[in-house]
């Protein structure tokens, strides 16, 4: 038999305020049960198992139908710039703003005393740049990723063994966990140095403490004192980060 695959649609609900679209993503094996996310732009994602059937969906969200257009409102009021498409926009790479620079060709290359990203495209439209710099970003993850994975992971008391590391892009989450492995989003490269070692930290003491617990932050705060710094530091840079 088959193995059923991931799926994902765009789909619209009639609410009480009005006509709301939203991306529905069913996972056979990671979604056991219904989420609802909206993301720094307002855009609403359901994320549900296979199995959910249209009226659970249609439920969630019009349970949630204040909170949805709230953060749509906010999202709105937001200046949020652009996802970078053409020269002389800003990257950001490990926490610094880079100057974008593009080329023909293939890859890429950073020059960091001119704070210069060379990113060759074989067509400068938007879809083709963002397409070649999300590759550039996974690239460099998973060397810098890696590493600093197995480096916090040392410190980590409880862990018997260095934990599978799988790299995924995310639109709304930087980390998450299971009891197979740790999967990292792509866009942490964005973000600086200390903030990257937060998300790891936090994932790698949800390999002890399966919840947000009491227990779970004396973890934390006993691998990373400062985590919390670094967690605020994050959040007040999603908007840019979590451009698409």
């Amino acid at each position: 038999m088959a193995a059923k695959k991931a799926s994902e649609e765009r789909r619209r609900i009639h609410l009480e305020a009005g006509s709301l679209d939203y991306r529905l993503r069913r996972h056979p094996r990671r979604q056991r049960r219904l989420s609802l996310l909206v993301s720094p732009r307002g855009d609403v994602e359901v994320r549900a198992p296979l199995a959910a059937r249209q009226p659970e969906i249609d439920a969630l969200l019009r349970r949630h139908e204040a909170w949805l257009w709230q953060c749509r409102e906010r999202a709105a009021k937001q200046s949020l710039p652009a996802a970078p498409s053409q020269s002389g926009d800003a990257v950001f790479y490990l926490g610094e703003i880079y100057t974008l620079r593009l080329v023909s060709g293939r890859g890429g290359k950073l020059d960091e005393a001119a704070k210069v990203l060379e990113l060759a495209v074989t067509e400068q439209r938007p879809a083709s740049v963002q397409a070649a710099l999300q590759r550039w970003y996974r690239r460099r993850a998973e060397a810098y990723l890696a590493e600093r994975l197995a480096l916090w992971a040392q410190r980590a008391s409880w862990l018997q063994a260095l934990p599978p590391l799988r790299l995924r892009r995310m639109r709304s989450r930087w980390g998450s966990c299971s009891q197979r492995a740790i999967c990292l989003n792509t866009r942490l490269m964005m973000a600086p140095p200390a903030c990257i070692d937060m998300v790891i930290v936090h994932e790698l003491c949800h390999l002890r403490e399966m919840n947000h617990s009491r227990a779970f932050y004396a973890l934390m705060t006993e691998l990373m004192p400062d985590w919390r710094q670094h967690s605020a530091l994050l959040d007040s840079l999603t908007p840019q980060l979590m451009l698409d």
